[in-house]
């Protein structure tokens, strides 16, 4: 990179902060993949007479016509809560059981003539001898004569997708958003210098091309003052930040006004009073160079004084009230002139 470079600061710059949102990009993938979230929109289709072990190959959700449904009397807990009902479904020799969602506040219906389900796999599940043993003796069957033909797959309609998983996932999705915003956010103006906010912002004072071509040109041939991450041209003031570059062309710069502060320096291990530059420009912009040697900011007044003498100069009620008004008129103009231009 040119010392001197402002596109290349911005993009070193633009280099360094795209390191966070990557670095978010890949944790939240991470968490997307590792969780099984992923498979609940991985979902077939069953036969209602069909045995299950042939989907549950290659899925772990499905979705069948489940058709005369039979309570079982028996019920589905979850840490001691009541979270669905046990039916079963049996035809031609063949019995399949299924974990409803309960309805709130009302029992379980004794029987379902027909409906959709979808749910989640599960192969011999607990307790499933136990349930087998009090159907056959309902139904008046043997407890092997059942077990036989009873599919070793239950299908819980209750784990498809509930309440946490569904925040989770919602939670996840933003993350992602907001992620891939920040990357591309980021990416486009390393690429595509002319679209950072550095250009955006010179765009309100003339053509950013032009006066960021003028801005390097001076910094590399005709800089006055290069101290730290400040640096001054005869015709702009630059400031090389980690987040936001700044350029400022002088004859832009409305009001200035400074104020100081004493601070602790680790070279000399005293207290010393540093200084503080409010700049505020024709637009609006307000800029603050912090904690400047004295030196540095009476050579950047002193080149403002010199070659654009037309700007309020310290802080009073006054010049507040008169930059306020000169800010609140130019915004009145540009309105105006937009509306003209329609």
């Amino acid at each position: 990179m040119k010392k001197n470079g402002i596109t290349s600061h911005i993009r070193m710059s633009l280099l360094r902060r795209i390191i966070y949102p990557l670095l978010f990009l890949v944790l939240v993938l991470v968490i997307l993949l590792r969780q099984p979230m992923l498979e609940y929109f991985v979902i077939g289709d069953a036969d209602t007479f069909a045995p299950l072990s042939g989907p549950a190959e290659t899925l772990t959700y499905v979705r069948t016509n489940a058709k005369d449904l039979y309570y079982t009397g028996d019920d589905y807990y979850v840490n001691g809560s009541l979270t669905g009902h046990y039916y079963y479904q049996l035809s031609d020799g063949y019995c399949r059981i299924y974990i409803l969602k309960p309805s709130a506040g009302r029992p379980a219906e004794p029987h379902i003539e027909a409906m959709s389900v979808s749910g989640k796999l599960v192969k011999n599940p607990e307790g499933r001898e136990t349930l087998i043993k009090d159907l056959a003796e309902a139904l008046d069957w043997t407890y092997e004569g059942l077990a036989s033909v009873t599919d070793p797959y239950f299908v819980n309609q209750v784990v498809y997708f509930p309440l946490q998983e569904k925040i989770l996932f919602g939670i996840v999705v933003v993350s992602l958003l907001l992620s891939l915003i920040g990357l591309f956010s980021t990416l486009i103006p390393l690429l595509f210098p002319h679209t950072s906010t550095s250009f955006r912002k010179l765009k309100e004072y003339g053509d950013a091309d032009k006066l960021m071509k003028d801005a390097e040109e001076e910094l590399r041939f005709d800089c006055i003052l290069r101290e730290g991450n400040i640096a001054l041209t005869p015709k702009y003031l630059i400031e090389f930040n980690a987040d936001r570059t700044a350029v400022i062309p002088l004859e832009s710069v409305l009001w200035v006004y400074e104020y100081q502060r004493m601070k602790y320096d680790r070279k000399t291990r005293r207290e010393k009073m540093y200084y503080t530059e409010r700049i505020v420009t024709i637009n609006g912009d307000a800029y603050s160079l912090e904690d400047r040697p004295r030196a540095v900011l009476d050579q950047i007044n002193e080149v403002l004084t010199e070659r654009y003498p037309n700007f309020f100069f310290g802080y009073s009620e006054e010049h507040e009230r008169l930059v306020r008004y000169l800010l609140r008129e130019r915004k009145n103009e540009k309105n105006a002139s937009g509306k003209k231009g329609r």
